[in-house]
């Protein structure tokens, strides 16, 4: 009888566990420059994944044939798991693909197409669902970007047409939980008229809203925090962000906790030196940084959120995210803070 009661003890403790797992969900963006390509790179990527703490879903561009299988490799490898999968968009004149990196375990992935005509680098778009979830309030789409490189104005020309491309396909999705994760490549929010910026900010169905305000973001010391482009020196460009639509912030469904950050990076390194010149990480992790790309992966929390039934069938409310947006110059604030998870 005591072995019984301890069986339905360990049988409740897990279950409270998985739901509590289901909750909480970190996506990550991170362009990783077609790696890891050997061993020391795979070893680099397992040790900022580590640093990381979790990943749910991974946004990537600049990925190819071999270094995906690599990558789900370091995923799995970090976490201890056999459960990530991965899907790629065709790959683009260079070879380069975006694609979507996800743990089986917490997400299912429902649908999945892709963007191509008048893009440089196809967008892959995935419709996910967190794993328990009895309904689709909790569904949500997610767009791997990388947009047109450059700094002459016809570069920031074809950028914007590019987020014109995806911001019409967005539209079509109604009112929906949308996260356009990637390789943004601008320099500022009005760089063209409009800019890739102001296009995807702009009001309708698919407007996204940002963590950072409006502004010229290269080597501007303001937005030094959210640089992520280049960890091995010079830091100075704000390429690589998580953009959010409003139903991602409406306190019910899938809502972001008011979690976000650049791995590595709190301010504190020298503007257009390495990220090795801060403190944002251990030694360790901001080397492992700085070798594997030129570029920092964007590290947001998201959670389950409000009077939802979409997990186990029974009500569950818990706090509504703190988090600062900003949309066509205005910022958005939300409730109480949640808890960090790891």
């Amino acid at each position: 009888m005591r072995k019984l009661g301890k069986s339905l003890l360990l049988g409740f403790i897990f279950l409270l566990l998985m739901q509590v797992r289901a909750f909480a969900l970190t996506f990550v963006n991170w362009n990783v420059a077609n790696r890891p390509n050997n061993t020391s790179q795979q070893l680099d990527m397992e040790t900022v994944f580590r640093a990381i703490g979790r990943v749910d879903l991974l946004f990537v561009a600049e990925t190819d044939s071999s270094s995906t299988f690599s990558t789900r490799t370091a995923l799995n490898n970090a976490f201890n798991t056999n459960s990530y999968r991965f899907r790629t968009a065709s790959a683009d004149g260079g070879g380069d693909r975006t694609g979507l990196f996800y743990d089986s375990s917490t997400l299912s992935l429902v649908g999945l197409s892709q963007l191509t005509s008048g893009l440089t680098h196809p967008t892959l778009r995935g419709l996910f669902r967190p794993v328990g979830a009895s309904n689709t309030s909790t569904d949500f789409y997610a767009y791997a970007v990388h947009l047109r490189s450059g700094s002459s104005s016809s570069d920031e020309n074809i950028r914007a047409s590019e987020a014109s491309i995806i911001r019409n396909n967005a539209n079509t999705l109604g009112s929906a939980n949308i996260i356009y994760g990637g390789d943004f490549n601008w320099n500022s929010s009005s760089e063209a008229s409009p800019s890739a910026y102001n296009i995807f900010t702009g009001s309708g169905a698919g407007q996204a809203f940002s963590f950072f305000s409006p502004g010229n973001w290269r080597d501007n010391p303001s937005f030094l925090s959210f640089h992520t482009n280049n960890p091995g020196g010079p830091m100075d460009d704000l390429f690589d962000t998580q953009l959010v639509s409003s139903e991602l912030f409406d306190g019910f469904g899938l809502d972001i906790t008011g979690g976000y950050r650049v791995l590595g990076n709190n301010g504190t390194h020298i503007l257009n030196q390495p990220i090795t010149t801060g403190n944002g990480a251990s030694s360790s992790v901001l080397s492992a940084l700085s070798r594997f790309s030129d570029h920092l992966p964007v590290v947001v929390d998201y959670r389950i959120v409000g009077n939802n039934t979409a997990f186990f069938g029974a009500s569950t409310t818990v706090p509504e995210p703190s988090v600062t947006l900003v949309g066509l110059g205005f910022v958005i604030l939300l409730g109480m803070s949640l808890p960090k998870h790891n």
